[in-house]
């Protein structure tokens, strides 16, 4: 019956508690506030309290066979990844949300709460951090070294308060534990981070590492291919990154999306002004109407291939919105010339959009815009800041930019690091005259 009492306490008791992760998500987290993250966090959960009372039974089978003098009593092994997976994947909001059941949940389970709830509550806190760090897999050692490190403290503390200056084995060998608990910890959350972002399809900045690698086959397709576009594509990806990281948003997304935004030109590579060789454009000999229809394409084929090859969302959303609604000019200008004024449509010669979404969106979209104005520009002795300056009030002025969260404060760092950036590659160079014949 006692046994009994204790199990449907416990389920009782995390019933209460999963309930109050769904309340302290819908307060503290609106935005995460969906069924996807919920599985995840209930799921991240459990597998803590499963491993916390696993490891535990079985350092307590260790210590026995050992015949260390302890109180199993009050030995555990803090095996916490819930924060981390948490922080890694949602914000450090819903990490805190994991510490509370993870803790509460373990420690009456192990039958010692007050030992365990307070320091591995705390303790599992810090081990908590901001996503956009998680660029190397030794962030997550690092963290949950540093969250078993407050947790030592807090279980000294304990221990002191409860014995006093008395010296106990508990006092060294709980400490160890901890550490081989977080490192455990840090090891099972490597393990399961690419499970986890294959059935939840989340995405962090060790995604986009891994896209930003030029060896990925879209990219190798595309420098064999399109070797025009690539060159372009690499440099739209630096100038966005350089652009992101002066206004505080996410490098690596903006890089991955300046590599893949163009990726619909695998379809008709020679189409495209950068990929035709010897002058031959196939445009002089379709109608203007047919040429806006295969520029449109691109943006089309490039969602279709990014889904393909399982790019993550907010790649594929650069793809799709890196020309937003804009105005194919040269065509409709000629469609114009042909027809009269009056008898074009200009809906027919704008992209379909979406406008940029978001500020990564927004920058690669500038970025796309200027590089390619500046690389085809014949006469070199032109003023580039000019030139990037129009371009960027021209995009400003169509509205492309109303739905990006851009500021014009950041608009204009955007534009001084382009300028910056572009200087650099296309500053007048110092023409050598040619060695005369016979020399």
């Amino acid at each position: 019956n006692k046994t009994l009492n204790k199990y449907f306490s416990l389920f009782l008791l995390s019933l209460v508690l999963f309930y109050s992760v769904l309340r302290l998500y819908e307060i503290l987290s609106p935005s995460a506030y969906q069924l996807k993250n919920l599985i995840f966090s209930l799921s991240v959960i459990t597998l803590d309290v499963f491993l916390i009372k696993s490891f535990t039974f079985l350092s307590k089978l260790v210590i026995e066979s050992l015949n260390l003098p302890v109180n199993e009593g009050i030995i555990y092994v803090p095996v916490v990844t819930s924060v981390v997976f948490g922080s890694m994947f949602i914000n450090k909001k819903v990490a805190v949300i994991h510490s509370i059941p993870v803790s509460a949940i373990s420690g009456f389970i192990i039958s010692k709460p007050s030992f365990l709830i307070v320091p591995v509550a705390v303790g599992s806190i810090f081990s908590a951090f901001d996503s956009r760090k998680f660029k190397r897999r030794e962030v997550i050692f690092r963290s949950t070294l540093r969250g078993a490190f407050v947790t030592v403290l807090l279980q000294e503390l304990f221990f002191l308060f409860y014995f006093g200056f008395t010296w106990r084995n508990e006092v060294w060998l709980e400490p160890l534990l901890t550490l081989f608990g977080a490192l455990i910890g840090a090891v099972i959350v490597n393990g399961l981070s690419p499970v986890i972002i294959n059935i939840f399809k989340f995405t962090t900045d060790y995604v986009y590492m891994e896209l930003i690698n030029l060896n990925h086959p879209l990219l190798r397709k595309l420098v064999l291919r399109a070797p025009g576009t690539y060159s372009h594509s690499v440099m739209v990806a630096t100038l966005s990154e350089a652009a992101a990281e002066a206004i505080g948003a996410n490098a690596l997304l903006a890089k991955a999306g300046g590599l893949f935004h163009d990726i619909g030109k695998l379809k008709n590579p020679q189409a495209f002004i950068e990929n035709q060789l010897n002058g031959v454009n196939i445009h002089d000999k379709l109608s203007p109407e047919k040429s806006a229809a295969i520029l449109r394409s691109h943006v089309e084929y490039g969602e279709e291939l990014g889904r393909k090859y399982n790019l993550p969302e907010r790649v594929i959303d650069i793809i799709k919105q890196h020309h937003g609604t804009k105005l194919m000019k040269y065509f409709y200008e000629k469609a114009k010339r042909l027809y009269g004024p009056d008898k074009v449509n200009e809906k027919a010669f704008r992209y379909p959009g979406p406008k940029p979404q978001f500020k990564e969106s927004g920058i690669v979209m500038l970025a796309d815009t200027v590089e390619a104005a500046t690389r085809s520009m014949k006469d070199k002795g032109v003023d580039i800041d000019s030139v990037i300056h129009k371009l960027i009030m021209e995009t400003i002025e169509d509205g492309q930019l109303n739905q990006s969260g851009l500021t014009l404060n950041e608009i204009g760092i955007i534009e001084k690091v382009f300028k910056k950036v572009l200087s650099g590659i296309y500053h007048n160079r110092i023409e050598y005259p040619e060695e005369e014949k016979g020399e």
